[in-house]
């Protein structure tokens, strides 16, 4: 089987760099954006598996990013992890009404929760 496919999208480039290393160790094919704009590109070059998303980043956002994905018949159907520090109820119904995440973790995270959560979406994904 082809190794996942894994863009990490945050605009906290120390983040980009920590998951993508941890993602490369576990055998993923891990790449990363530091801005939604810079994903939307990398998504219309690359077929992902899976986007790890957070929601606060300057400029277009990790809600307009989603909605975008959902209605472009070429990303519709990439899991979303959604990971941000934004922990109100408020963002998660949000990102709920606006994209539909396939899943929601807040930061600080634990690395061991954040790889089963990958490992759940991805199975799920075949």
């Amino acid at each position: 089987m082809d190794k996942a496919k894994i863009l990490v999208v945050d605009d906290k480039t120390f983040i980009c760099k920590e998951l993508k290393d941890r993602l490369t160790e576990k055998g993923y094919l891990a790449q990363s954006a530091s801005s939604g704009e810079e994903a939307l590109r990398m998504l219309g070059e690359t077929p992902f598996d899976l986007v790890i998303l957070d929601l606060a980043m300057p400029g277009m956002d990790g809600y307009e990013l989603g909605r975008r994905m959902r209605a472009t018949l070429a990303t519709k159907g990439i899991k979303i992890l959604v990971l941000t520090a934004k922990g109100d109820p408020a963002d998660r119904l949000r990102a709920h009404t606006e994209f539909a995440p396939d899943a929601f973790m807040l930061k600080p995270f634990k690395i061991a929760e954040l790889f089963a959560e990958i490992t759940k979406l991805l199975n799920n994904k075949k």
